[in-house]
């Protein structure tokens, strides 16, 4: 049965990544278009909302809009997570959720990638979903505390991303700090600790990921690193080693 669950999970996932990635880039472009519109020159920053100031950017380390590559490497991505989601939870009703959060972060990974954005329109609707989906579970489990853990932690990474957007806006986008409010939603329903993992994991992601830009593009180049693949990366982590990691830190069985 769990083997089964698992190539079902593998196919589902290899399907809704292979659609969802050229809807993702459609909503990515329209996003753009629409900043665009709202702003005079000089041209505008889609990320920041504000004038451009730095060279390279958007980033384009993907390519954008139809790219049959970039399809198949998300559908082969989002059908390992879907699996590795129906092995973490098996065969329990909140597979579903974990999966279309899992869907929504390579959406958006390849988008920040591409575009250098993360459309509200994917971030939303998936929020939607999650958080309604994370409700049917708990009211069919009756672990309401669960579904109180998942809005503190949705809270607390908004919180903590708003902040340091707050205090450097050119240095992140408003798009990550709605994104931490969805990763943070997902990552409290296992546990509290489970978002710090989560949030720790992807800010030493995006330290390595901008290092490795900064090599490849020139150090003394003005960059800005999309930041929304470091996030996924600290969410996955979080979901599937996140119990593992805090024991060890604590040193102790939770």
């Amino acid at each position: 049965m769990t083997a089964l669950l698992i190539a079902g999970a593998s196919v589902t996932g290899l399907v809704a990544g292979a659609l969802l990635d050229p809807l993702g880039q459609q909503l990515a472009a329209r996003s753009s278009r629409e900043h665009r519109s709202k702003h005079e020159a000089p041209p505008v920053d889609p990320v920041v909302h504000g004038p451009v100031r730095e060279s390279g950017w958007p980033p384009q380390l993907l390519p954008v809009g139809f790219s049959p590559i970039r399809s198949v490497g998300a559908a082969l991505i989002t059908g390992i997570l879907f699996a590795g989601a129906a092995h973490r939870f098996g065969a329990h009703p909140v597979l579903v959720p974990f999966c279309v959060f899992f869907a929504a972060l390579v959406v958006v990974s390849t988008t920040d990638l591409s575009h250098g954005l993360i459309p509200r329109l994917v971030v939303y609707p998936a929020m939607a979903a999650v958080g309604g989906l994370l409700v049917a579970v708990a009211g069919a489990d009756g672990q309401w505390h669960r579904l109180g853990s998942a809005a503190i932690g949705a809270a607390a990474a908004f919180v903590v991303l708003f902040v340091i957007w707050w205090l450097v806006p050119r240095g992140m986008g408003f798009g990550d700090v709605r994104l931490s409010a969805l990763i943070g939603l997902a990552t409290g329903w296992i546990g509290l600790l489970d978002t710090y993992v989560a949030l720790l994991s992807a800010f030493v992601a995006g330290l390595i990921f901008g290092i490795a830009i900064a090599g490849a593009r020139g150090i003394g180049r003005k960059i800005r690193v999309p930041f929304a693949p470091a996030l996924a990366l600290g969410a996955i982590v979080a979901v599937f080693w996140g119990a593992p990691i805090v024991q060890a830190a604590l040193h102790r069985t939770i």
